[in-house]
This record gives C-alpha cells, structure tokens and sequence, in this order.
C-alpha cells in the first residue's frame, strides 16, 4: 500500500471517530428536550418515526467505524457493508419522515 492510500484510509478513520464523537454530543446536548417532549407521550406514527430517526443512527455509526477499523483481510465483508447500508439508509427515511410530519403539523 502506498504512502498517499495508507493516509487516506487514517484519514477516514479519523472521520469515522469524529463523526461519533459529534453524534454522541448532540445526543446528549438534545436529550432534556427529548424527554420533555418525547417521552411519556402516546405511541403513534410520528413518535415511531422519531425514535427510529433518532436511535437509528448509533446502530449505523458503530457498524461504520468497526468497518473502517476492522483489517479485512480476505473475508468478504459485503454482507456487513450492505447491512451497514441498509442501516444508513432507514435512518435517512426515518428522518426525512420526521421532517415531514413536523413540516405537516407546523402547517396545519
């Protein structure tokens, strides 16, 4: 592996523990308004869009910073990326859900 390939994988990695970092802080930066406005509230399609938009992204962060950590080697790491993928991509529609009915309710 090349100079410029080895820093770019650190470089990645480095992102991918920022990227944490940055999520766990607004997690607990935003937690009190969450239980206030949240928590205790009646199961419905906007709260499950909620908490699947809002949890959803941990599961996603960790699979992305064990992969970018993790030495391969000669396994095949597909179905491990593809659920990371999948991950990834439920919390993109779970937010953009959320965003949706706040944009809904606000409206009407």
């Amino acid at each position: 592996m090349s100079t410029p390939d080895t820093f770019g994988l650190q470089l990645v990695k480095y992102v991918n523990v920022a990227a944490l970092a940055i999520l766990i802080y607004d997690y607990f930066v935003t937690l009190h308004s969450e239980v206030q406005w949240a928590w205790g509230r009646k199961w419905g399609v906007v709260r499950i869009t909620f908490i699947v938009s809002r949890y959803v992204p941990f599961a996603g962060a960790f699979m992305t910073l064990y992969s970018a950590l993790k030495t391969w080697g000669t396994q095949d790491c597909m179905p491990f990326n593809d659920g990371t993928n999948g991950i990834h991509f439920l919390g993109i529609v779970a937010s953009e859900g959320s965003t949706a009915s706040l944009a809904t309710t606000t409206l009407t």
